[in-house]
């Protein structure tokens, strides 16, 4: 099959050969490259979209397509276990107990083709456990030395579901769960002590009711990302002070109660969300900060104002991450920022690459005086009492 053949999908070859682009035979193309074409046409959807990527049961159909247009192709991606390394069951909400049947069958297809392959896998099935999500999850299990990248979107009792794989993680680079229900302390403390030594993992991201209180033998110097959302820290200083090699956080939903000044020497980006009223009162030393990314949409002046944020900014913990901070992020849907605000902010960082601010009003002129004071920024003003 040749691919100039395809007028639909080369409309002009004259600007493809322009482009240095050569039309040949697909079938001679390297293996890598013909199952990466597969997976893309198969797999990937919106960007946007959380399951874009993962091989799941619905676009294995158009997997199952691509391998029907001929014996070559069928045998490419036949004998690739990478396109089936990377899964996802998803839409289990309110599945019946013969949907949840079909997910198990598809987990073990994709088990069985992947051969002795890393697996990456992203399973959301919230609701009570029952036989056939039980018979997955054991599945899964047997596998656990094999696991790599794993999202966990479950019920707080199906999660006990993953304790025979304690200490077997030894693959483990990234681990994402969030809990479906209200957890008490008891039963959040043994769920997580399910997943046991994980010795190579370095991506950990929560979300849900979940609640931080003894967690000394978790592996958190070894975290280089921590994303929590909607997770209490009942003791800040001892768990953050192990968490040496963050590189990336983000806090949102989150009480966090910041010693008086901390230092985050490797931090590069921060993402603060709907932090609790008292959270700008406490300092955060990161000289090597990058990105910083800050929403108080949630809050009406009154609570949380402008000025606190900019005086948060500018408290001398900050001072040596000011001049190297490169992308900042502002969102204050219920806030008016005033051009002394964008004053103060384009003086104290003067080196940004990229501004962002989005408020409930912003002054005239605004994006005029910004980029006279940084030239060099792209700057990105939006006005919400115009944009409703």
């Amino acid at each position: 099959m040749k691919s100039d053949t395809a007028g639909s999908e080369v409309s002009d070859m004259k600007t493809a050969k322009a482009l240095g682009t050569r039309a040949c035979d697909i079938n001679e193309l390297p293996l890598d490259v013909s199952v990466c074409i597969f997976q893309r046409a198969a797999m990937f959807s919106d960007p946007q979209d959380e399951y874009n990527g993962y091989l799941n049961s619905e676009n294995l159909e158009n997997l199952t397509r691509i391998k029907m247009v001929c014996r070559h192709w069928r045998r490419i991606i036949s004998d690739s276990p990478s396109v089936y390394s990377r899964f996802a069951v998803r839409g289990v909400w309110t599945a019946s107990f013969q949907r949840s049947s079909r997910y198990g069958r598809f987990v073990e297809y994709c088990l069985e083709k992947s051969r002795s392959r890393f697996i990456s896998f992203y399973i959301v099935c919230p609701m009570l456990q029952n036989e056939h999500i039980q018979s997955m999850i054991s599945k899964l299990v047997q596998h656990s030395n094999r696991w790599k990248d794993v999202k966990i979107y479950v019920h707080f009792k199906t999660l006990s579901l993953f304790e025979p794989a304690k200490n077997r993680l030894n693959e483990v680079t990234s681990l994402d769960i969030l809990f479906h229900a209200h957890v008490e302390e008891e039963e959040y403390l043994s769920a997580i002590d399910c997943f046991g030594s994980m010795p190579k993992l370095n991506t950990l991201k929560l979300s849900g009711d979940f609640i931080l209180w003894e967690l000394e033998s978790f592996p958190w110097r070894q975290l280089d990302t921590l994303e929590l959302n909607d997770v209490y820290i009942d003791d800040t200083v001892e768990i953050l002070q192990q968490c040496v090699n963050l590189v990336h956080c983000v806090l949102c939903y989150t009480s966090v109660d910041f010693p008086q000044s901390y230092r985050f020497e490797k931090l590069r980006r921060l993402s603060i969300t709907f932090p609790d009223s008292t959270f700008f009162e406490g300092y955060i030393d990161t000289p090597n900060l990058e990105e910083l990314y800050i929403d108080i949409s949630e809050y009406i002046e009154s609570v949380m104002d402008v000025e606190s944020i900019i005086a948060f900014l500018y408290n001398p913990c900050m001072d040596s991450q000011a001049l190297g901070l490169k992308t900042l992020s502002l969102v204050m849907e219920n806030h008016n920022v005033s051009r002394e605000d964008a004053i103060k902010l384009a003086t104290r960082f003067p080196n940004l690459a990229s501004l962002s601010i989005n408020a409930k009003k912003l002054e005239n002129h605004m994006l005029n005086m910004l980029e006279e004071k940084l030239p060099s920024t792209k700057i990105k003003l939006t006005n919400m009492s115009t944009h409703r």
